[in-house]
C-alpha cells in the first residue's frame, strides 16, 4: 500500500480539470483551465478538489486509512506498510 500525499492529489486533480476543459484564451494569452479556476475563483477550485476526492473514494481508487491519509490500495488490518 502506497501513502497519497495530498499534493499528489491536486496535481491529479489539475490533469483532470485540463483535460476535460479547453484551454483558456484571455487577451490573446493561453492558460490552463486548472490555472485560472485556481486563481479566479479559489474557493471553487477547493470545492471542486473536494468534490474530486470524494469521487475517488467512493469509486474506491483510494482509501483513508483511520490514520488520516490517503492510499492508493486498502489499507489492510494486517498491513505493516
Amino acid at each position: 500500500m502506497r501513502q497519497i500525499h495530498e499534493n499528489e492529489l491536486d496535481d491529479r486533480y489539475r490533469g483532470y480539470l485540463d483535460d476535460i476543459f479547453d484551454e483558456v484564451n484571455i487577451c490573446g494569452y493561453i492558460y490552463t483551465p486548472s490555472d485560472v479556476l485556481f486563481n479566479v475563483d479559489h474557493i471553487a477550485y477547493i470545492q471542486g478538489l473536494h468534490n474530486y476526492i470524494d469521487g475517488l473514494l467512493t469509486d474506491e481508487v483510494i482509501f483513508k486509512h483511520s490514520d488520516g491519509n490517503y492510499y492508493d490500495e486498502s489499507p489492510g488490518i494486517d498491513d505493516n506498510d
